[in-house]
């Protein structure tokens, strides 16, 4: 059968063939989740079907803890600066004078990383062909 022949027949077919049918339950379900929704309690809900009185509490609470933190962002910032300040002293403490032998471990290992990586590989490989 050419592939015009098969495409027509397809063309004719296809038609003639009932659609899909959903379940039975899938109403009821739909219908019980509904109905499950509406009488879930308002906070539980999404913000904009609450009443009007508890949005503007709720958008007052937002705007307080906004501000709330707004104004604590001074001491976190002197706070962050101390931090990066004792990162500076332990980078010069630590890592400077220790780069060299802390690239050299770094290349070791990605290597003995890299060369297990290969070994399990062709073990893997190589088990599968014996097979």
């Amino acid at each position: 059968m050419t592939p015009a022949e098969l495409e027509s027949l397809a063309s004719r077919t296809l038609p003639g063939l009932p659609g899909p049918k959903a379940p039975t339950t899938l109403l009821p379900s739909v219908l019980a989740q509904l109905e499950r929704a509406r009488r879930r309690p308002w906070y539980r809900r999404a913000w904009r079907y609450w009443p009007p009185a508890c949005q503007a509490v709720g958008a007052v609470a937002i705007v307080a803890m906004v501000w709330f933190a707004g104004a604590g962002l001074e001491r976190v910032e002197s706070e962050l600066a101390q931090v990066l300040g004792l990162a500076g002293v332990l980078w010069r403490l630590v890592v400077e004078p220790n780069a060299v032998y802390l690239a050299t471990l770094a290349c070791v290992m990605a290597m003995a990383g890299a060369a297990y990586c290969a070994a399990l590989s062709w073990l893997l490989w190589e088990g599968m062909s014996k097979r």
